[in-house]
């Protein structure tokens, strides 16, 4: 079996501030963790509400080694070849927390999945796509002032579960790692999964692309 130093590093975790929700800011994770400052303010949107369907009442992962924490709104199998090293795991630059429940997969120190929610104080579903990209591209303009890179702040748009998702790709200008990561909305409940890699980039889309597909996310309105 891999073994795995205490210095397993996330490239960085946030959530939106959607009417005074927690959000957090990039920075290097470790078993100790350290606290940041910082804060972000929800834009008001013009745009018209909508209206989605209920999505999921429970939570039902089976066939393989399922990946959650206790009283967490999501699952998920582990990857083969991955090893849960959330135990090992902790966002260390955080505005307000690094989320309320976190939980990571890895194939070495630096490749590896981390699986983040975010509780909202709005309820995702009324908002339109465009509002929730606003919220996001306003926290990536923060992380690009602290050293890190977006290909785009047009997000590609994905299906999880059946919720709403956008996708972005950042790398950190003063390390050697990179992330695709996806925000999920559903209901009350933003789901992050960065999927970060230094040498396994291969072996991480893979194991991302199983994490996609397999991830159940709870409605909590």
């Amino acid at each position: 079996m891999t073994r795995f130093s205490t210095a397993i590093t996330a490239l960085l975790a946030f959530g939106i501030p959607l009417a005074g929700c927690t959000s957090t800011i990039p920075g290097h994770g470790t078993l100790a963790g350290a606290a940041g400052s910082g804060t972000a303010s929800p834009t008001p949107s013009s745009e018209p509400t909508v209206t989605r369907p209920a999505g999921r009442e429970r939570l039902s992962c089976g066939g393989g080694t399922v990946i959650t924490s206790p009283g967490g709104p999501y699952c998920y199998l582990r990857p083969d070849g991955f090893q849960d090293v959330t135990a090992q795991v902790d966002v260390g630059t955080a505005v307000g927390g690094a989320g309320t429940h976190r939980t990571a997969v890895a194939l070495a120190n630096h490749d590896l999945i981390l699986v983040v929610d975010f509780p909202l104080r709005t309820d995702s579903e009324q908002l339109s796509d465009a509002a929730l990209v606003e919220q996001l591209n306003g926290v990536a303009a923060q992380f690009e002032a602290q050293g890190f890179v977006f290909d785009s702040t047009v997000p590609e748009s994905v299906t999880v579960d059946g919720a709403r998702g956008f996708r972005y790709h950042a790398k950190a200008t003063n390390a050697d790692y990179s992330s695709d990561l996806v925000f999920v909305f559903r209901g009350t409940n933003e789901i992050e999964i960065n999927c970060q890699y230094a040498t396994r980039k291969v072996d991480v889309d893979r194991g991302c692309a199983n994490v996609l597909k397999s991830i159940q996310i709870r409605t909590e309105i």
